[in-house]
This record gives structure tokens, sequence and C-alpha cells, in this order.
């Protein structure tokens, strides 16, 4: 499926528990059909309260700003609260780290 329980249920067999979680994605590889269904899933889950996207920030939704205006579309709000950069090993340049909390 194409929704965060449905990943939960089919890797860990959690689908239907009630705790809140944490969504981080290392995404420099996604291309933006991947990296919009993944908003989309964190933005309609009612499970997911935090999400972390780590990548270039000058590739699509590298900002805060198309992050946050695309979660809108999806129905509900994501805050910036934190904002940093990572070095991942082996990609031998620093990636942006943006983590967002979703407000129903």
């Amino acid at each position: 499926g194409s929704t965060v329980e449905a990943w939960l249920a089919e890797t860990f067999g959690a689908g239907d528990d009630d705790s809140e979680i944490t969504v981080s994605a290392v995404w420099h590889g996604f291309n933006t059909d991947a990296k919009e269904c993944l908003l989309a899933a964190c933005a309609t889950s009612a499970r997911v309260c935090r999400f972390s996207l780590i990548g270039p920030a000058k590739r699509e939704y590298g900002g805060p700003e198309a992050v946050i205006d695309y979660v809108k579309s999806r129905g509900a709000r994501a805050e910036l609260v934190g904002d940093d950069l990572a070095h991942l090993s082996g990609s031998g340049e620093n990636q942006r780290v943006m983590t967002f909390a979703i407000r129903r």
C-alpha cells in the first residue's frame, strides 16, 4: 500500500498500533514522484508526528517552503522544527537535514 500504516503492517506487522512515529528519509536519490509519495503518506497518516528529510538543498523539495506547501495541499500542516547539515558516509558532501512536526 501507499500509506505509512500499510508500510508498517507489511514490514513490521504493526499497522494498527496507535503509537506516534517519526519518519526519517535519506532521499538524495529519490525522484520527484517518490518524494511526493513519501510527503503525501506522512501528511495523511494519523501516526506520523514528525518527519526528517535528508538530501541536497538544491533539488526539488530541498527547502522547507516547498515541503510545507506540499504537505498543506494534502490536508495537513507541517512546521519546520529543525534545519541542519549532515555528512553521510560515502556521499562526499554535506546534506541538508530538515525536520518537520505535523500539526493536524
